[in-house]
């Protein structure tokens, strides 16, 4: 059998389905055609040796009238601005404490730090700066509260807790620091609040890392799919002042932890089953 000698016309043509293209090419990757015959690029380049926290979820250029170019960089965590190769934090600030209304508190041997901040509307995951601090007394040095933290856990709607890292700031990654930086724990000489000059600067609520059913017009419970979400009642009415919400004792098996609620309008995350954490920063306390 004699060979046949097969030419392929150059380009990609997407107008027509590959059947009736017959001697083309419909789709590529990574290739580019020379002198009428494909050949295979490098692949890709990264765009930038530094990293920022979180996944992105929307993307916004612009060109300043210098003629610089920028990308607005939005993630469940933050909101970043990159500039040639850095990205810049510059997550908005939702509220920034009087001195002195935050102190801490270290408990020997661990690295779990406990903040005080009446109403401080924090959720899980949340990130605050600290200035203003002086040392605990021992481990815990005025240098490592003084920085960015993420939010480890929320008691309730006065405290909160952190964990106590070495001087390498979350955001700082941009320029080569570490996700996992090394954490540090108290010692018995931590017995300080810190001081009465302490500020905090609570940057706004993180979003959801991923969607929620059941939200909008024709989505969900409200005239659309059920698509497995679980409805029931509570048996109390809801103010800024509740601390739980009260279910029938057979309705809380249904509930599990980091399960996503909504109450009206109102996003909540479940932290354990009997409590749900408000995801608004509105005023911050459980229900």
């Amino acid at each position: 059998m004699a060979y046949t000698d097969l030419r392929f016309k150059p380009g990609i043509n997407k107008e027509i389905t590959s059947f009736s293209e017959g001697n083309g090419w419909v789709d590529c990757d990574k290739i580019r055609f020379r002198f009428g015959y494909p050949e295979k690029l490098n692949g890709w380049e990264k765009n930038s040796p530094n990293s920022f926290l979180g996944s992105c979820r929307g993307l916004h250029e612009w060109v300043a009238l210098s003629g610089e170019g920028f990308l607005g960089v939005g993630t469940q965590l933050k909101y970043y601005i990159k500039q040639g190769t850095a990205f810049n934090d510059v997550t908005p600030i939702r509220l920034t404490t009087g001195a002195g209304d935050v102190t801490f508190a270290a408990t020997n041997g661990s690295s779990t730090i406990t903040v005080t901040d009446v109403n401080h509307g924090a959720v899980l995951g949340d990130f605050v700066t600290f200035s203003g601090a002086t040392s605990l007394g021992g481990a815990i040095t005025a240098d490592i509260l003084n920085q960015e933290y993420q939010i480890a856990s929320v008691i309730d709607g006065n405290t909160y807790t952190i964990q106590a890292r070495t001087v390498s700031s979350i955001s700082s990654i941009t320029d080569g620091g570490s996700l996992n930086p090394t954490l540090v724990n108290a010692n018995s000489s931590d017995t300080n609040n810190g001081g009465a000059s302490v500020v905090g600067a609570y940057q706004i609520g993180i979003g959801l890392n991923s969607a929620v059913s059941g939200t909008g017009w024709g989505a969900g419970l409200w005239g659309g799919t059920n698509n497995g979400a679980f409805q029931t009642t509570i048996a109390e009415d809801l103010d800024t002042s509740e601390k739980d919400v009260t279910l029938a004792a057979n309705q809380i098996s249904n509930f599990a932890v980091d399960d996503v609620v909504i109450v009206n309008s109102e996003l909540m995350t479940v932290t354990d089953t009997f409590i749900v954490t408000v995801s608004n920063p509105g005023s911050g306390n459980k229900y």
